[in-house]
């Protein structure tokens, strides 16, 4: 991911990106230490509970960006926001309560912490609006790599393994990133909300067809709860921002 990324920027920005690359960075670097925790705390969730309750879980973040929005750049916090939050609460409750039987409550941290960090890199994102993004990315992957050093007992890798990262890196982090910094500045909050929860819709089902990986009961029900919460706040709110804004 860091050397798709970092040869990308070359390629798009080419040698005014390394003359201003530090500078760059250092303007964003609120950005990048918030996604580099967002993809540490990912992997965290993933390592100790199932698909379905770190996703359904990380798909908190859109609410939370809201909900940050309104500690941190003092924006209004609407009572559908409020209701909504109260709502994704209980949907959380129903996924993390049952997960202290099955061992998974230490994942199920990591996915809210994976969210929060999120949450709090797309608001650093908004108080620094001219800093380019892509550099910030590249560099909170870069810092990400260097994590993983410390929890790697063999750097041996057979060809296999080595083509799924290089498949991960490219397809499944890179160009999605690339694609995040380019056309989230272009579609309206509310697409950009509904497509974030996506992934936690469309993530458990593809590992429930490929790999077997059922979901218990209560994180369906608790997902449910979560995904009607999230929707309808996302319909709502940035419905009655557009109507205000036209008027």
């Amino acid at each position: 991911m860091t050397i798709f990324l970092f040869s990308w920027s070359l390629i798009s920005g080419g040698k005014e990106v390394l003359s201003s690359y530090y500078r760059t960075v250092v303007r964003g670097r609120w950005v990048t230490l918030f996604f580099s925790l967002s993809l540490i705390f990912y992997v965290f969730s993933m390592s100790n509970t199932t698909v379905a309750d770190s996703l359904l879980i990380q798909g908190t973040a859109p609410i939370l960006i809201v909900v940050l929005g309104w500690i941190i750049l003092g924006e209004p916090l609407q009572k559908t926001t409020l209701a909504a939050l109260m709502v994704v609460c209980g949907g959380l409750l129903i996924i993390m309560i049952p997960s202290i039987q099955r061992g998974g409550l230490t994942g199920n941290f990591f996915g809210l912490a994976k969210a929060l960090a999120f949450a709090a890199g797309t608001i650093a994102i908004r108080q620094r609006k001219s800093v380019a993004l892509l550099p910030a990315i590249t560099t909170a992957a870069a810092f990400v790599t260097l994590t993983a050093a410390f929890f790697i007992a063999s750097f041996s890798i057979t060809l296999k393994n080595l083509l799924i990262l290089a498949y991960l890196g490219f397809f499944q982090t890179g160009i999605a990133f690339i694609f995040f910094t380019t056309w989230s500045g272009k579609i309206s909050s509310s697409i950009t909300g509904l497509v974030v929860i996506l992934e936690a819709v469309l993530g458990p089902i593809w590992v429930w067809i490929l790999l077997d990986e059922r979901p218990p009961y209560t994180t369906l029900l608790g997902g449910a709860v979560i995904i009607t919460a999230l929707v309808s706040h996302t319909l709502l709110y940035y419905g009655g921002e557009r109507i205000k804004t036209e008027t």
